[in-house]
């Protein structure tokens, strides 16, 4: 035990006086005369709001705290407390306790909605959504709180969904209600995605959307092709389907799909008992759709959405699933790149002054990079001779003593020349300079540079033997 520090409003010395001066308390708790200030020795200290009977007195908590202050007027020991719990209950969780909940007349505007229930679940979605039906009622409500906006109730027989309500009565009321006789139907209240739509009247009750789309967000235009109701229908069709001409409508329903965006052409949806696959979708909706569907009506078939290979190709008409290939080949690539220099083509500049600056008119020549200096600068081409394109890659460089790459061959891998995709039969330039200064854990005398093309083996080739180009070399440390 130990003193926590209260500030506390007196409100009397008999149970009578407690009931006629505790909502002046909790009204006037902060600035009252009746404040006294008091360390309380005790476990934990009164929560806020709770009135207590010390000794004869009876005390509403304005406040409290876990510290003594030295302020204090009073101080008590809480063998001598009693909290009266009946007087600090707030079964609404709106921060005045229940005993100072007063009754008064709230604006409502109702708009009617039948009978019975049967009347109710037919109406309230028309009545949400275009206002009432048949009937409007402006009514003043004797209660403590108003009604929420878009709750549902029973008032004598009749149920009501609630338009708009307020804190305050109006003069122009058609009605009187007391809440005595008033029920809140929670269960037309509930709005699991929090759209505004009651779930009631929510065709997609995970989505967020619109009143106009019944809780949806706005529907694409999808073209499904019917393909048939059992699995089997899939697997014999499907294919065939996927390469049918755009131009081919037969089986081919037109729907808005209230998605809140598109399936992926080529996904199987079942709708019913009935199987469709998406042919083509669109950013926008369409006017006369032979389909409405919302999600919960849809199923998408998962197993034949697969794209092991992820060329666009379906796994169940791709007859190279591990490999890609347009749609045209069945999946299946057209044929592999081919990679290779255009020795012809190639120019080097170095220390050689007396070098033709065309590769192939190089003859016995070395071309010179001194240590510190002048380096040697290429400029070459890449062909790609081979059956399809190819993604782009890296010129790599490597020093040898002879003209093939192994692995005792040293590496400049600070240098490096990327080379951007290359169609089937196109070429494309690549160039750049080689200075002393990256050779300087090289010795003096006499080596090759090779160029290697995609010496990372991104790409597979037709023919992985005619990547490099050869450049040789003398390495000395200064002109004569």
């Amino acid at each position: 035990m130990s003193e926590k520090y209260h500030v506390l409003y007196y409100i009397g010395n008999s149970l009578i006086e407690v009931q006629n001066n505790l909502c002046t308390a909790v009204k006037n708790a902060e600035t009252g005369s009746n404040r006294i200030k008091a360390n309380i020795m005790t476990v934990n200290k009164y929560p806020g709001k709770s009135v207590l009977k010390i000794g004869n007195e009876y005390y509403y908590v304005s406040a409290s705290y876990d510290y003594r202050n030295s302020d204090e007027d009073q101080m008590f020991n809480s063998n001598n407390i009693t909290v009266l719990t009946e007087y600090s209950k707030d079964t609404d969780n709106d921060g005045l306790i229940d005993h100072c909940e007063v009754l008064s007349e709230k604006y409502h505007v109702l708009y009617y909605i039948g009978n019975s229930l049967t009347e109710v679940q037919n109406n309230l979605c028309t009545v949400i959504k275009n206002g009432y039906v048949s009937g409007k009622r402006k009514a003043n409500i004797m209660v403590v709180h108003k009604y929420p906006e878009k709750s549902i109730l029973k008032i004598g027989e009749d149920y009501y969904y609630v338009y708009s309500s307020f804190d305050y009565r109006h003069s122009d009321e058609d009605e009187t209600f007391n809440s005595n006789n008033i029920t809140v139907l929670t269960e037309y209240y509930k709005d699991a995605d929090n759209d505004g739509v009651i779930d009631y009247c929510d065709l997609c009750k995970s989505q967020v959307g619109t009143t106009e789309n019944e809780g949806c967000a706005v529907p694409k235009y999808h073209k499904l092709y019917k393909v048939g109701t059992s699995i089997a229908n899939i697997e014999n069709q499907l294919c065939n389907i996927l390469n049918l001409p755009e131009t081919d409508n037969s089986s081919t329903y037109n729907a808005n799909i209230y998605l809140g965006g598109t399936y992926k052409i080529g996904v199987i949806l079942k709708v019913g008992g009935i199987y469709y696959v998406v042919r083509n979708v669109y950013d926008t909706s369409i006017a006369t759709p032979d389909l409405n569907l919302y999600p919960d009506q849809i199923e998408t078939i998962a197993q034949f959405a697969k794209d092991e290979d992820k060329d666009g190709v379906l796994d169940l008409c791709d007859n190279c699933r591990a490999q890609a290939g347009p749609k045209s080949n069945n999946g299946c690539p057209l044929g592999l790149p081919d990679l290779s220099f255009d020795i012809n083509s190639t120019t080097v500049f170095s220390g050689c002054t007396d070098c033709s600056s065309f590769l192939t008119s190089l003859g016995s020549k070395k071309l010179i990079v001194y240590k510190v200096g002048a380096g040697l600068t290429f400029n070459t081409y890449i062909n790609n001779s081979g059956a399809s394109d190819s993604k782009g890659f890296n010129v790599g460089v490597y020093i040898s003593k002879d003209t093939n790459i192994s692995t005792d061959d040293m590496k400049l891998s600070q240098i490096v020349f990327p080379v951007n995709p290359i169609s089937s039969q196109g070429v494309s330039g690549v160039g750049g300079t080689i200075y002393g200064t990256s050779l300087n854990k090289l010795a003096f005398g006499d080596y090759y540079i090779l160029l290697k093309a995609d010496d990372q083996n991104i790409i597979s080739e037709s023919n992985e033997t005619n990547n490099t180009l050869i450049l040789p070399l003398r390495y000395l440390e200064k002109p004569n």
